[in-house]
């Protein structure tokens, strides 16, 4: 097997006496952190186990004592909640690996944590079996080897230690990111390496808009091709009636900021940049690019838009029901800000 077990751990004692040297040159500080991120992640094993395995016995009726390939949804639904309730900060990478690289059967993506420690990063696995085909316990590691450093990145995503996604990237088959986002409220990798039309992984921007990106890439003919496309759902945070649904394809770039002033700008294919500004409650705004048309009786419940290349210089769209009272309020706020200082 090409796959080292020096990093394995069974049990947090293990995994102490292993890093005894690094704890030794470290801050009590570092040492009381170490100990916090080892029964983190051992409480995250544990509970994965009995999640899993509650059945007890496999179909065959032979009793199952290791985990399967449920990477991605264990660093997201436990490995992260779980340190981010003990204020540990990570970061959340997928690889993406070759048929040369791995060997035939075993899985070609895999996710995992990096946390920092007294100035050392440390990759923490806490579902490696099926690369293993047994149970092999956590994998704690300090070097970027094996399974973290074969193929390439897909997906990095930077959670504070309050639990906020502090920035996201994503990375095309060439490793060139594509899609960057910052102060987003939620995002879900779970989807992504479904086939086409099944891959839409949500990125929530707030309550009343989410956006939907997907990536695959192929050929035609001879030349290299990426299919980036994004879907922007959007409604009134007053008036469910109101519904956008603006598919946006053939993209290049897609970069969302909502941080501070929150906007989303996409670059397509043919190099043509749109950006679209947004209010406070994540509404789309009137601006150079979004225009808006007067509401009417004839106005429909979803409002759908496809932009391709080579968009025109501008969106009308139905005007959102309450937008002249959001804008007022808006202004209202701004003056109050500056009556205060």
């Amino acid at each position: 097997m090409f796959l080292s077990k020096k990093y394995c751990f069974a049990n947090e004692s293990e995994a102490r006496s292993s890093f005894s040297y690094l704890l030794s040159r470290g801050s009590a500080d570092d040492i009381r952190l170490f100990d916090k991120v080892l029964s983190t992640i051992f409480s995250v094993r544990r509970r994965l186990f009995e999640s899993v395995h509650r059945r007890g016995v496999d179909k065959n009726g032979s009793v199952d004592v290791s985990l399967p390939d449920i990477c991605i949804t264990a660093n997201e639904d436990y490995v992260i909640p779980a340190l981010s309730a003990q204020g540990i900060g990570c970061c959340m990478e997928i690889r993406q690996y070759t048929i040369d690289e791995i060997l035939a059967g075993l899985p070609r993506v895999h996710a995992y944590v990096i946390i920092t420690i007294g100035g050392s990063e440390l990759i923490i696995d806490v579902d490696a079996d099926p690369f293993y085909y047994e149970n092999i316990g956590v994998i704690i590691s300090p070097e970027k080897t094996d399974l973290y450093s074969l193929g390439a990145p897909v997906h990095r995503r930077w959670i504070t230690s309050s639990g906020n996604i502090d920035r996201i990237e994503c990375y095309t088959r060439e490793s060139r990111i594509y899609l960057t986002c910052e102060g987003i409220a939620y995002v879900t990798m779970r989807y992504y390496f479904l086939e086409s039309d099944a891959n839409q992984c949500p990125i929530v921007l707030s309550p009343y808009a989410t956006t939907y990106f997907s990536y695959s890439a192929g050929w035609i003919g001879t030349a290299r091709r990426d299919w980036i496309k994004l879907i922007l759902a959007a409604h009134s945070q007053e008036n469910n009636l109101l519904l956008w649904n603006l598919t946006f394809d053939d993209l290049n770039a897609i970069e969302i900021r909502f941080a501070e002033r929150k906007s989303l700008r996409l670059v397509f294919l043919d190099g043509t940049d749109m950006l679209i500004p947004f209010d406070r409650y994540g509404y789309p705004l009137e601006s150079g690019i979004i225009q808006y048309i007067k509401p009417d009786a004839q106005t429909q419940p979803i409002v759908r838009y496809a932009f391709h290349s080579s968009p025109t210089s501008s969106i009308t769209l139905p005007s959102p029901f309450n937008s002249d009272k959001v804008l007022s309020e808006q202004q209202s706020e701004e003056e109050g800000k500056s009556n205060s200082i």
